[in-house]
């Protein structure tokens, strides 16, 4: 950055790089992390002179961050619809937006990306499943959802667990929420809603309440 100050491309790299260390968790402090990837981020649109892939990384992590930093994720959909129209084909981009999709209650159109994304690519990454079985889940397809997270290599717990308690299956979704607490002590309903940067709520606010619902059906401490 001090060589090159005015890269928007080295600024939406550095602000993919927090926001992947916040959806890792590999950071204590995941809303700095998220105020400094918005700053990057921001900038870096506002450049007037980037080329098409700066642009385009732009249009990717905005939607992001437009939920990460803003919580606003109507916002988000026009960003991410944006992105992929730069991209039509790319699995991965796809993939990944999916899940802003699904949480901005547009489960239909992120089942649609995610399942064309693991169709088009020959070795789908393993979030491609844990964003697809989201989808499903949140748009009231738990038992596809299910199907899907199982086939995750490292399964999202948290997901599982709701996914089974909307399903009925009480014991799986403990056993579920057991696993993730073995993994996360301390881990509660209070966390999840604001997950994964602690300020801002992951999912629209009628999703949000279902799943928080069913994440207390499962087990998942209020507090």
């Amino acid at each position: 950055m001090a060589k090159f100050p005015d890269s928007a491309l080295l600024r939406a790299k550095i602000a993919f790089s927090y926001v992947l260390d916040i959806l890792n968790e590999r950071t204590d402090d995941p809303w700095r992390y998220t105020e400094l990837a918005w700053k990057l981020a921001t900038e870096a649109e506002a450049n007037p002179h980037k080329s098409r892939l700066e642009t385009f990384l732009c249009r990717w992590v905005m939607p992001i961050l437009y939920q990460l930093h803003e919580g606003n994720f109507e916002r988000s959909v026009v960003e991410a619809e944006a992105a992929a129209k730069l991209v039509p084909y790319d699995p991965l981009a796809h993939a990944d937006l999916a899940l802003y999709l699904a949480n901005a209650g547009k489960t239909d159109r992120a089942i649609e990306w995610a399942e064309e994304s693991i169709r088009r690519d020959a070795s789908p990454l393993d979030f491609y499943f844990g964003n697809l079985g989201f989808a499903y889940y949140l748009a009231d397809r738990p038992a596809d959802a299910v199907v899907q997270l199982q086939k995750m290599e490292r399964q999202w717990q948290v997901n599982l667990a709701a996914a089974y308690a909307r399903l009925g299956k009480l014991d799986e979704a403990r056993a579920s929420i057991t696993k993730l607490l073995k993994d996360k002590p301390g881990w509660t309903i209070k966390s999840e809603a604001v997950w994964p940067t602690t300020r801002q709520p992951q999912l629209i606010e009628p999703l949000l309440k279902l799943y928080l619902a069913d994440l207390a059906k499962a087990g998942l401490p209020e507090k």
